[in-house]
């Protein structure tokens, strides 16, 4: 038995370094004599947009690989627009939107539900524009929808959320030295803009303490309105079928004033330099170089 394996082993050894000479013609010396294949034809998805009657615009691309769906809004906001005194007020209306729950639901109760369904609903406010996400399975989509129509128009701003997100702001103000990219884009900015736009500015203690639930609350009457509104969805629907939702959740909210534009300072010209931070705790070197860019 032994033998004849041995036998089979050498037949199949032989076999194989009979063949290989034959791979050899097809090898090339360079690179420009390699034959690929044609790649598959790429049909790049084209995306359906309407304008409700209220002005928020929708775009919707299908997209059936999985049986999820994906959303995004941009909100027409941002830091930018809050007062010198409250810094860091935007910042907090974005994050307890969320976190604060809505008019039906708190904000633990949201947790819980979300997770149930393995769905995600985020928001949050930047310096230039505010956003929140939403994900979940093709199934629940127009339960989650819904729920993240009411996060958009209807948050409770629980006065609890609200102090634990400025407890968490406040931390990183207390340790805003220890990172030292953090510092090198914070100058930076000041260096770019001016120390007195609002491109520059980072929350201090006493902004943040300035900052009370009904300032949130004019915030959120003042910029969220449809027609400030652009709400993307792609995933495994029917174009025609998930409008008709979106209409369906999004449609009674009441059109607001129409934006206007920002009138933000920052400075028109930034002097050419070289400008040090020094931060001798530590063994590295972080640089940055840069100047003002098109305005988007």
């Amino acid at each position: 038995m032994h033998t004849r394996s041995s036998k089979l082993l050498l037949a199949a050894v032989l076999t194989a370094a009979v063949a290989l000479p034959a791979l050899v013609p097809a090898q090339v010396k360079t690179v420009d004599k390699i034959k690929f294949p044609r790649l598959p034809d790429f049909q790049i998805a084209q995306p359906t947009r309407v304008v409700l009657d209220n002005g928020m615009v929708v775009i919707v691309v299908e997209d059936h690989e999985l049986p999820l769906v994906d959303a995004g809004v941009r909100i027409h906001t941002g830091g930018r627009l809050q007062p010198a005194d409250k810094i860091g007020l935007a910042s907090l209306t974005g994050s307890v939107m969320r976190s604060g729950g809505t008019r039906n639901m708190s904000g633990d109760e949201l947790d819980d539900w979300l997770e149930g369904k393995a769905a995600v609903i985020e928001t949050s406010i930047g310096t230039s524009f505010g956003s929140a996400n939403m994900s979940c399975l093709k199934k629940d989509l127009a339960e989650v929808l819904g729920v993240f129509a009411e996060v958009l128009r209807h948050p409770a701003f629980d006065e609890e959320k609200i102090q634990i997100a400025k407890n968490q702001i406040v931390s990183g103000i207390s340790r805003q030295n220890d990172n030292p990219q953090g510092i090198l884009f914070r100058e930076f900015n000041e260096i770019i803009y001016g120390d007195d736009s609002p491109y520059a500015w980072s929350p201090t203690y006493a902004t943040i303490n300035a900052v009370t639930r009904d300032d949130l609350l004019a915030w959120h009457l003042k910029h969220y309105h449809p027609n400030r509104v652009i709400l993307g969805l792609t995933g495994d629907f029917d174009t025609q079928e998930v409008i008709a939702l979106v209409k369906e959740v999004f449609g009674d909210w009441k059109e607001g004033p129409a934006p206007q534009k920002a009138d933000v300072f920052y400075k028109q010209r930034t002097e050419p330099g070289v400008y040090y931070v020094e931060k001798n705790d530590m063994t590295q070197s972080n640089i940055i170089m840069g100047h003002l860019g098109i305005q988007r």
